[in-house]
């Protein structure tokens, strides 16, 4: 069998930390990313008060709604299942196993319009509205940060200019065939939206570390320290 080039205890470690992280809560240092984010849209998004949102908005119905976290449960269940399974394979088995599934992406949309609980028009607006819903939080941040002098107002407009130049990129990106869309996204390796400013020189490495603390501690309702 053809080896896989990559640290097999590396790749371990990081599919039982994913499996081990608890659904709902965000990361320690929140990101954005920019290309292909429906993949980056996890469960832990839809929660009931996001769906009842959604109900509200009038986006889907409270029986889809109810649909939706039954189908979120069951997907928890079965991950719990997965992860037990992974660590009572031997090396060899988890080596196949990783060999196998460490390259594929969660769709958790895909999943439920491939369901027929939710049209794929019904998921395009719940991804809209989650989007918009980050774009506000991060606007909302990045004038906190102005306040507390982490990052200048002339700051905030490069940043604002490079999230349009991005959102010009996604438009050309969904223009493309599935196949070029494919191939384009192969081709870049995914990158959080701090990290991006800061290679473009717009921000510095504190100022990264500072607005995605920031970021997270809005996602998660923490107050910031003094």
């Amino acid at each position: 069998m053809k080896k896989i080039n990559f640290n097999i205890k590396n790749m371990i470690v990081a599919l039982l930390l994913s499996l081990l992280v608890p659904t709902f809560d965000f990361p320690k240092a929140y990101t954005l990313r920019w290309e292909n984010e429906d993949y980056f849209i996890k469960p832990k998004h839809l929660t009931s008060a996001e769906l009842q949102k959604f109900v509200e908005e009038k986006i889907i119905t409270e029986e889809q709604a109810n649909k939706i976290e039954e189908f979120l449960k069951k997907h928890e269940e079965e991950k719990k299942e997965e992860k037990e399974k992974f660590q009572k394979m031997d090396d060899k088995q988890r080596e196949n196993y990783l060999e196998q599934n460490y390259k594929k992406r969660p769709d958790i949309f895909g999943d439920l319009v491939s369901s027929k609980i939710i049209t794929e028009e019904q998921a395009n607006r719940i991804k809209e509205m989650i989007q918009r819903n980050h774009e506000n939080k991060l606007q909302e941040v990045l004038k906190k940060e102005i306040s507390k002098g982490t990052i200048t107002s002339e700051q905030l407009t490069k940043i604002n200019e490079f999230l349009s130049k991005k959102k010009e990129e996604k438009a050309k990106l969904e223009s493309m065939s599935p196949e070029e869309r494919k191939a384009y996204c192969a081709s870049k390796k995914p990158k959080d939206l701090f990290t991006e400013l800061k290679e473009a020189g717009i921000i510095n490495e504190s100022q990264k570390e500072a607005l995605s603390k920031a970021l997270h501690d809005n996602f998660n309702n923490k107050k910031p320290e003094n």
